[in-house]
């Protein structure tokens, strides 16, 4: 067998979760925050590596235990485990490989961001591994992964030296969408083998319509709040009208999918809410930089 051939299912499993490169994505926001646009280029870029091959490893794993769950999903069926273009022992040496070069490089960057990223990791074992389990218990399992975004944007801050307030700032911004908004969109496919699986999200518990209003209060609220706070933690206006801007075009996508939930306005609204939440993160960032008086 050739050496590409060896490979293959290593790379599928690799492209399959690429997604998660968004943790890595909210470390390199806390360095540019923390520096206010100017991070120093190799602990920053070390520390993303870290955290991406650390995100890796939990979601390889996730995989792995989710198996079965996932061949019952139209679309995660696709996924390299349960199609059988992968095994569970492959994808197991790199949930090992990742791990381990994650935290070598963390511990390499200095004691905090070694604890922070162990910590991290282990909480993200606990969600998926089956004696505990986070995944199968509701708000939990809707805030690990915040509690993960919010340690990621700590994390970069930490490799630049200092966790001034915009990052707090940032890392609740983050982890606040992602706990109150994105449940609506994420787990809603989900629905029917989490049910089987005794898996109990946000999803499985609150109707359509509820999971949309909490998500459409979480953007009114980030609204209202930014223009009145966004001086305090020393943006300039870009910050307020962009996400204002952005949060009164996306509620008027939103506001008519609450009486029903159709397959195409719901694609599409995945797609609007991703964009919402990637562009307020880039202008918080355009924000931080002193261009404006």
């Amino acid at each position: 067998m050739s050496f590409f051939a060896k490979a293959t299912p290593y790379l599928l499993l690799v492209k399959s979760r690429a997604e998660t490169l968004a943790y890595a994505w909210f470390t390199l926001i806390g360095c540019l925050l923390a520096t206010r646009g100017f991070p120093q280029i190799i602990p920053s870029t070390l520390v993303a590596v870290s955290m991406a091959l650390i995100t890796f490893s939990v979601y390889f794993y996730n995989d792995v235990i989710d198996a079965d769950m996932d061949r019952l999903n139209p679309k995660k069926r696709r996924r390299p485990i349960p199609s059988g273009k992968a095994s569970k022992k492959e994808a197991m040496r790199l949930v090992y490989l990742t791990a381990f070069s994650g935290i070598v490089i963390a511990m390499f960057l200095n004691f905090e961001i070694f604890i922070i990223c162990l910590a991290w990791l282990m909480l993200f074992w606990a969600y998926s591994y089956p004696k505990i389990r986070f995944k199968k218990k509701a708000v939990i399992k809707e805030a690990v992964p915040s509690i993960g975004a919010f340690l990621s944007v700590i994390i970069g801050a930490l490799a630049n030296g200092s966790i001034p307030p915009v990052v707090f700032f940032a890392g609740g911004f983050i982890s606040f969408f992602m706990f109150f908004a994105v449940p609506a969109f994420r787990d809603t496919t989900d629905i029917e083998e989490d049910k089987l699986f005794g898996v109990r999200s946000l999803a499985t518990i609150l109707s359509w319509k509820q999971r949309l209003e909490m998500a459409m209060l979480c953007i009114l609220v980030i609204m209202t709040l930014t223009p009145l706070t966004y001086m305090n933690f020393g943006f300039n206006v870009i910050f307020p009208i962009v996400v204002v801007a952005m949060s009164l075009l996306i509620l008027r996508f939103l506001f008519p999918l609450m009486n029903h939930l159709e397959q195409v306005k719901y694609e599409k609204a995945i797609k609007y809410v991703t964009l919402y939440f990637f562009i307020s993160q880039f202008s918080m960032i355009i924000a931080s930089i002193p261009i404006l008086p």
